[in-house]
């Protein structure tokens, strides 16, 4: 699974970099900063890879920080999207400063018994609520915003999926939540790839025309 989501991220990634030629943004600096936030897009498939390859590591490190940074890459390219005027690299460094610091916080405190996992889950959290707030107060396209509801929906239930992993297992008995997890992850991922997909071709249609 962790394939298939590597190729929802990776096409992620393409289609906010090609807007920078058909100007998806509001100007060519947008398109350039969402191109550059959006790289975040491909740590997490590859990590995970690497996380199941390589198991004298510690896993959960590099299961967890690849998550956090792919939402402060959202996070930093939705902002400089939907509200404007923004510094998108510096929010992006900033986002993905908080995100390795929440994995390195929950990893010093477990190893004293605590673990942590507040900031961690905070970053998780945050685009769930500010993604549709700034959607909202900015008046992003309808569709944007539906797409998105979506993606954040389909999120919500692979985390709860992974929380209820063995009672799914009991009860299907031939899917985990686990592997629920992944598929509801990639059908998110996915969910967005088609609305910028939509969103190329119907600027480039506009340009022919």
């Amino acid at each position: 699974m962790a394939r298939h989501t590597a190729y929802s991220r990776c096409a992620v990634q393409h289609r906010f970099c090609r807007g920078r030629r058909f100007r998806l943004a509001d100007s060519r600096a947008d398109a350039r900063s969402s191109c550059d936030s959006a790289r975040v897009v491909w740590v997490p498939p590859l990590s995970h890879r690497f996380n199941y390859d390589r198991r004298g590591l510690p896993r959960l490190v590099w299961d967890r920080l690849p998550i956090v940074l792919a939402c402060a890459g959202l996070l930093a390219g939705v902002r400089a999207e939907t509200v404007g005027n923004t510094n998108v690299r510096r929010d992006t460094a900033l986002l993905a400063l908080f995100a390795v610091v929440s994995v390195a916080w929950w990893s010093l405190t477990e190893g004293r018994g605590a673990g942590d996992l507040r900031p961690y889950l905070l970053l998780q959290g945050l685009p769930l609520i500010l993604i549709p707030l700034w959607q909202a107060i900015y008046r992003a396209h309808g569709r944007d915003r539906i797409w998105f509801g979506g993606a954040l929906l389909l999120y919500i239930l692979a985390k709860a999926a992974e929380l209820h992993d063995h009672e799914i297992l009991s009860a299907l008995g031939f899917i985990s939540g686990h592997t629920l997890k992944h598929l509801l992850a990639t059908a998110a991922a996915g969910t967005l790839v088609f609305r910028l997909c939509e969103r190329v071709r119907q600027q480039t249609n506009t340009r022919e025309t």
